[in-house]
């Protein structure tokens, strides 16, 4: 079965090609901070930012509309993939994915990787 991800610029929208509805939605945002008590790295995903209220940390991955950012773009991804229930550590389904109109090239090679 595919998996479809609507990676939009402010909410992603991700689930199975076989579902009517999405299975997951949410926030497309990314926070990556420092735990202070730790010391560290954190890495918070969609709804999880404002629960943890730490919208001062966010990290985009887009810029007008293109991916600028690819290590917060894996980060997205892998949160999809964990909360679809894939704990593998390659995604053996084919995947389709929504881009910007007019896509530059050196952005699409970021998303594919």
């Amino acid at each position: 079965t595919p998996l479809v991800i609507d990676m939009g610029m402010h909410s992603l929208r991700a689930g199975w090609g076989c579902d009517v509805t999405p299975a997951l939605q949410f926030d497309n945002i990314v926070a990556k901070f420092r735990d202070r008590k730790t010391s560290r790295t954190v890495v918070l995903v969609g709804n999880d930012v404002q629960l943890h209220g730490r919208l001062t940390d966010l990290k985009p991955a887009f810029e007008s509309g293109v991916v600028v950012n690819s290590e917060i773009l894996e980060y997205t991804l892998d949160y999809v993939f964990t909360k679809l229930g894939i704990d593998t550590d390659a995604v053996y389904h084919p995947i389709l994915m929504t881009e910007p109109v007019c896509n530059p090239l050196h952005s699409r090679r970021r998303e594919s990787r």
